[in-house]
């Protein structure tokens, strides 16, 4: 039986995770895992937690009634998605051209990142979206840390459909932003920037993209993505 309490700061607020709640499989539906997380969560309260926060698979329906219970409310729903890099892979056939970031593109890039990417977890999302910005002292400063992000955008006849991000960690596992129009025509060209990425990333033998749960779910999957898992973001 296990549970921990991560902290956080989020704008100078305190932010508690709930994490790793477990119990050993002969021993459930004994109400062990509740008493841990009021445990937990009473701790958080002696330490003046502004917010707690835990995440729950969404193929767990038994813990996710029993946070509701608890007080939790769902936040965010997202899906982890995981690709192999392959230099054998072909661009599909379209009129959606992949080319470089260009700085006439951050304006829309980084309203569409603020949707998808949203401010309320931030504090636990380990990126800021100004490393994506363009401008001279921005390329300075990732020379200076030897940070290397790629970017790529994916047009139509100029206009711009979607944008996809590669931010290296150094891992086993390579982490992709994607930024995706509400427009028609977003899909196609997800797909085709996801493909581009399988072509062009070869440090690591994964990529991975964080995307809302039941967005773009057959694009991504055209790209040659599987689902790794959804989990559900909690809030009390």
């Amino acid at each position: 039986r296990n549970a921990s309490l991560l902290r956080f700061r989020d704008r100078g607020n305190r932010v508690y995770l709930i994490a790793n709640v477990a119990t050993h499989p002969d021993y459930r539906r004994r109400g062990i895992g509740r008493a841990l997380t009021e445990r937990v969560m009473k701790q958080a309260h002696d330490k003046r937690a502004s917010a707690i926060w835990l995440h729950v698979r969404d193929d767990n329906p038994g813990a996710i009634e029993m946070y509701r219970q608890l007080g939790f409310r769902e936040m965010a729903r997202r899906t982890t998605w995981q690709g192999s890099p392959d230099t054998r892979l072909t661009h599909p056939r379209t009129d959606i051209r992949v080319i470089p970031r260009h700085p006439r593109f951050w304006t829309l890039q980084q309203d569409w990142l603020r949707r998808l990417y949203p401010k309320d977890l931030s504090w636990y999302q380990s990126w800021n979206t100004n490393a994506l910005r363009p401008g001279l002292w921005n390329w300075f400063y990732l020379l200076f840390i030897d940070f290397n992000i790629k970017q790529w955008a994916a047009v139509r006849d100029d206009e711009l459909l979607a944008t996809l991000a590669w931010i290296p960690h150094g891992g086993r596992s390579e982490s992709l932003y994607a930024a995706t129009s509400p427009e028609w025509g977003s899909s196609e060209a997800l797909t085709s920037l996801l493909i581009h990425a399988r072509r062009t990333i070869t440090y690591s033998p994964h990529l991975t993209l964080d995307y809302p749960a039941d967005e773009m779910v057959d694009a991504i999957r055209a790209a040659g993505f599987q689902p790794r898992r959804t989990l559900l973001w909690m809030r009390v």
